[in-house]
């Protein structure tokens, strides 16, 4: 992205910081289904939920952590569960993070975080056209009688 023609909001939606939070999202919604369908002891995964969204609250995992860790395993998705099962051990030591990433593969979460942030951007752009809509409708009453 060229970021003097980017919008402050839509560059937020592109950042890694944010691409990791679609993915992280994606690993708690399946670590969650996991733990409902009985394939992981509820409790454990309560705990991995609560921890994943205590991550998720503190703003994600740490693009520049993920950086360093891809750097020695030549793999993005390799990088960021590792820094993912760090940050959740540190907000609960007594995580079992067996649930994340179970039954997944990389593409399931590169391209369902993926698609996140195009329907996060999408929404920004329909609401950009909802406004100049707006605006243009305003104008056009406002001057109709002009020649």
């Amino acid at each position: 992205m060229i970021r003097r023609y980017t919008h402050p909001e839509m560059e937020a939606i592109w950042s890694d910081s944010s691409r990791y939070s679609g993915w992280l999202r994606v690993e708690l919604e399946v670590a969650r289904e996991l733990g409902e369908r009985g394939i992981f002891p509820k409790k454990e995964t309560e705990r991995l939920v609560k921890a994943c969204e205590q991550v998720l609250k503190a703003g994600g995992v740490d693009p520049q952590a993920v950086e360093q860790v891809e750097r020695k395993t030549r793999h993005d998705v390799i990088a960021f569960t590792t820094v993912l099962a760090e940050a959740l051990h540190t907000k609960d030591p007594e995580v079992q993070g067996r649930a994340i990433h179970f039954g997944l593969t990389s593409s399931d979460v590169l391209d369902t975080g993926f698609a996140l942030q195009i329907q996060e951007a999408g929404a920004l752009i329909l609401e950009a056209i909802r406004s100049v809509r707006t605006r243009l409708w305003d104008e056009a009453w406002k001057y109709r009688s002009l020649p």
